[in-house]
This record gives C-alpha cells, structure tokens and sequence, in this order.
C-alpha cells in the first residue's frame, strides 16, 4: 500500500502565525527544524518553533542604520552547524553569522562575491562548501574554511542554484535565458550540460527529496515543470524528460516538493495570487491543496514534513501551516456542466457517482426517435440525490486517494420537446432583454414588450 494510506496525519499539528512587523524577502529553518530565520528590508529576526506558537529568539538586526548586507534575497542554514547561516544580499555579498558568539552582533564574515546582485546560495550537505549564483553571470563555490572562493563557473544571469541531492560534485544552475545548467564543479571551464526548460527566465528550481533524479523548475511562463535526469551525469547521456506540467496563474516565485509524496508539489507566484498551493501532477488543472493564511503575496515555503510547513510573506506574517487545514478546491467545484447552443440544443455533462435516475427524465439522447428537454420532478428527483463530484463517503478515504482516481463521465445531448419552440425567439429574447441598468419597474416593461414581440402573452403578463 502507498505511503499516503498508511501514513498517519499528527493529531496535534495546528497552524498558528506570528506578524514579524515587517516584509519577510525569504526564509531558512535548521536541521532540526527547531528555528526559522525570515529576513526582509526591515527585519531579520530569527525564531524558535514551539507547538503552538513561535518565540524571538535573535534581532540580527542592529538598532542603527544598517547595510546593504542586512538585506537577504536568499537565506540558507548550514546543515553541518546549526549556529550557522548565510544570507545572499542585493548588493552582491555573501554573508555569515554565527548565533553562537555571545555579543549582539552575530555577523561572522562578509564575502563580496560578486559584482552584481547574489540571486541565490546553497549549502552543500557534507562538505565546508557554499555555492552562489548571481546577476553578473556567475557561479561561485566558497569555502568557508579557507574562507576564499574556490571555484568559479561562467554562466549568464543565474536566478536560483542547487545541488543536486545524489551526486556530491554536481549542481544545478537556473538563468535568465530559460535554460537549466548541469555543472561538475571539479570542471569548472564548462556545464556538463544544459537544456531549454522555459520561454523566459527560470526563476526557481527543486530536487526531488526522495527520487534524487526528479528536478521541478518555474519560470517567468507561469509553468511548473517536472524533469526526469540522467541518473548519473558520468555516463556521457545527458539527455532529460519533461514528465509532467502546470499552468499556473502568474510567475512562479517558488516550488518546493512536498516531502514523502512523489507526485506533490508546493507553489507561490509573484502576484495575483495570495496563496500556497499544493499540486498533484498527475491531476494539473486544479490545486489538490490551498493555503491562503496570507493576505499578502506569499514569498517564501519551507517544508518540516509532509503535514506542515512554514511560509512567510509581504503581509509581515510568518505562518505555520498544517495540511488538515488546507482548502480543498475540488470539494467546491460544481459536478454538474451545461450548455446551450445556437439551436437551443443542450449539452449536460455529469458523473456517473450522481444518483440521477434516468427513469425520471423524458429526454433521449440527440438523434433518438422522441428527443425532448424535460427535468426531473422537484419532489423525489434528482435533486434529492445528488452528491458532490468529490464526496469521500462514510469509510472517508484518504484525500489524495479521492482525488486522483479516475472520474467517470456521462455527457448527454437533449433537445426541445416542444415542437413549436422557435430558436429565433429565443436569440430575440436573449439579445433585447434587460436586466440591469434602468429601474426595475422600467426594464419590467420592456422585457414584457419583449415577449409580446415574440407572442409569449404569459410570460409578458408575469413581467408585466
């Protein structure tokens, strides 16, 4: 059985929320997931995470005036120190503090390591290495023993690195131009390879946790996608697969895999849209989860598991989230579509889970020997009996489950029983009534002319 059966949700997880009093830019959590540091123009505040609620627990931000240092695009905690951090700052130095000096000031070291903006940073996850990205078309390793750069890689303007999670040497790159660079940094002269991912810039790029070969990107297209990588770049075949794709409303700001699901991913935008939404790849055209804690653009996600996560955002909030909180889209999507056409012919479409007998319609399907546009009765119809497209029922299946197995459909076509009835009327009256913008005694009295003007004399008497 699947993970997402067998795994049991914590009781005791809750979403609860703190206002930092500031724009949080972005956001990094220890190991441990014990504290979380959310940095912004205004603020850059680190805090503890406790059951229910969170504590300050540093200000790294001093009283008086402060530098371009102390403004973060980018966050990341060591994994290898939990007193450890580093922030990327706008005006191209890469900054580390250490929360274990005892004075206020827990600024450790500065490196100016590049001439334009730093864009991104990653630690990496066994070695004394930093790897950063940046606006002026570079990728740079620091070591931050020797405490110098230790390699640098010419690329065009980077947006976002990472390394990659199951090949020590290899990290990827995304640009301005729309392609994803694979570098080996013991061959710093050249990409091992790259690919076109996105029309426009890729914003944002995410190993798979779990499956080390699964890379998701977002890009300035509003599209997530999904890439299957060679399993080892040493073999010489560099070739990629796109396996899945998601349309999104705007830009994407961030993805970031839900952890212990294979086929789960989180997003935030640019704009638009305040919320955090969670995909299921397999069913792309609406979320399977939504979060809209924020009444702001959302600009940073950190997983701590597959039930919660935190996320900070424009709105000065930081948010723990519990998924058994979530909003779930499909549960309010309407299970039932209709339409007419220029002939006043009608197409419904359903699922077959809708207890809809057919005994109480009169209609056929369209071709049949006595078409006809008849409904079920009001009492003890159908009406009585329908059920949400995505009911789980009384055993309550797991969500996910629910959501992704197939949907069974029936579309039918019906047609007028009334064999006097006249399209054209129908347009006529379609296209000359009114039913905003005047008085209503007045739109009343023109609509009834209406109907007259089509010989319906009751329906002009009832407007009238």
């Amino acid at each position: 059985m699947n993970k997402f059966v067998t795994e049991k949700v914590p009781t005791a997880s809750k979403t609860f929320s703190i206002d930092v009093k500031a724009e949080i830019t972005c956001m990094a959590a220890n190991k441990e997931f014990s504290l979380v540091a959310c940095v912004g123009r205004q603020v850059f505040k680190v805090f503890g995470i406790e059951d229910d609620h969170f504590t300050e627990r540093h200000n790294l931000r001093p009283a008086h005036r402060s530098t371009l240092s102390y403004v973060a695009v980018d966050i990341v905690w060591s994994p290898r120190d939990e007193n450890i951090l580093a922030s990327a700052a706008s005006n191209g130095h890469v900054v580390f503090w250490d929360l274990n000096k005892p004075m206020k000031q827990k600024q450790d070291h500065v490196s100016p390591l590049h001439e334009r903006a730093a864009s991104g940073i990653s630690f990496h996850s066994t070695e004394s290495l930093l790897l950063s990205g940046g606006k002026d078309g570079m990728c740079k390793i620091f070591d931050t023993r020797k405490r110098e750069v230790a390699y640098t890689f010419p690329s065009v303007s980077v947006h976002d690195v990472q390394w990659w999670p199951n090949q020590c040497f290899i990290f990827a790159a995304a640009t301005e131009n729309g392609s994803i660079q694979i570098w080996d940094y013991r061959n710093p002269a050249s990409h091992v390879f790259e690919f076109t991912a996105h029309n426009g810039p890729v914003f944002t790029i995410d190993f798979h946790p779990d499956e080390k070969n699964k890379l998701a990107s977002g890009g300035r297209d509003k599209l997530i996608k999904v890439w299957s990588l060679p399993q080892s770049v040493m073999t010489g075949q560099h070739s990629k697969i796109q396996t899945h794709g998601i349309q999104t409303i705007a830009p994407l700001a961030k993805v970031r895999w839900r952890p212990k699901r294979s086929n789960q991913i989180a997003s935030i935008v640019n704009s638009f849209d305040l919320g955090v939404n969670v995909w299921e790849l397999t069913r792309p055209s609406i979320p399977f989860a939504t979060f809209t804690e924020h009444s702001d653009v959302v600009t940073s996600i950190i997983w701590k598991d597959a039930h919660e996560f935190i996320s900070g955002g424009k709105d000065s909030k930081l948010v723990m989230h519990s998924f058994k909180d979530a909003m779930r889209l499909s549960e309010k999507a309407n299970p039932i579509a209709i339409s007419l056409d220029k002939d006043v012919e009608l197409a419904l479409a359903l699922n077959d889970r809708l207890l809809l007998s057919s005994s109480q319609y009169s209609a056929g399907v369209k071709g049949a020997s006595n078409p006809s546009m008849s409904h079920p009765s009001a009492s003890g119809g159908a009406g009585n009996k329908v059920m949400t497209l995505f009911r789980t029922g009384l055993s309550k299946p797991d969500k996910r489950e629910e959501f992704i197995k197939d949907k069974i459909s029936s579309l039918y076509f019906f047609q007028p029983a009334n064999q006097e009835f006249n399209a054209n009327h129908f347009k006529y009256c379609a296209n000359n009534y009114v039913l905003y913008g005047r008085p209503f005694e007045e739109m009343c009295q023109h609509n009834s002319e209406i109907a007259g003007h089509c010989k319906k004399v009751q329906v002009g008497i009832h407007l009238h």
